[in-house]
């Protein structure tokens, strides 16, 4: 099961991988991971209330999840055709969505946070609070293993990649950089003429 070999074997595991089946619950852990982590920088909890932003992380997160995705792959198909990729659009966005399989890890983290702290997540109330020994060092366990996931899913992403593209792994690396660029420069872009249109308007 693709599920449960990519994780050790994610070169072997992509390489049977032809369709877009299953995209739907990795784009659900993806826009659910994307959704909590805007909901805690922006404080969402303090004005919605916690289980509100938590439902709505669940009911929006397949829909923010595939836009991202979609988003995410683009620059990564742009880039790797730069340096001579011999990926589809739809292999890199397969390839960037199977990579977040390891991190269930981090949902289940967060879940575990959500409800054994609902009055605090998503919300700032934590700071300046007095914390015991023992909960800082069970936070920081939670964060360690929320790293470890995201290390994970990184290097499998790259492995992933490198098949669809028929890249070495070294080469896969330079793709996603690229890709990273590219974006980056896009974005800037963007929030220039942004700036400007509302210069203009007033």
């Amino acid at each position: 099961m693709a599920w449960l070999t990519i994780w050790l074997h994610p070169k072997k595991t992509m390489a049977k991988v032809t369709s877009g089946r299953g995209l739907w619950p990795l784009a659900s852990i993806c826009g659910f991971l994307f959704f909590v982590n805007c909901a805690q920088f922006y404080n969402l909890g303090t004005r919605f209330g916690s289980w509100w932003t938590l439902l709505s992380a669940f009911f929006l997160a397949p829909v923010i999840g595939y836009l991202y995705l979609s988003f995410s792959a683009f620059f990564i198909y742009v880039a790797g055709k730069l340096i001579h990729g011999q990926a589809t659009y739809s292999k890199c966005r397969l390839a960037l969505a199977w990579s977040y399989v390891p991190l269930v890890i981090n949902v289940v983290t967060w879940l575990f946070l959500i409800f054994s702290f609902p009055q605090l997540i998503f919300t700032n109330y934590a700071i300046g609070m007095p914390m015991s020994a023992s909960f800082m060092y069970f936070v920081l366990m939670l964060y360690v293993a929320q790293l470890v996931g995201a290390i994970w899913s990184l290097i499998i992403f790259f492995y992933c990649l490198a098949v669809v593209q028929k890249f070495s792994i070294l080469r896969a690396v330079v793709n996603v950089v690229i890709a990273t660029l590219i974006c980056s420069i896009c974005l800037v872009i963007l929030w220039i003429l942004i700036l400007n249109a509302l210069v203009y308007l007033k």
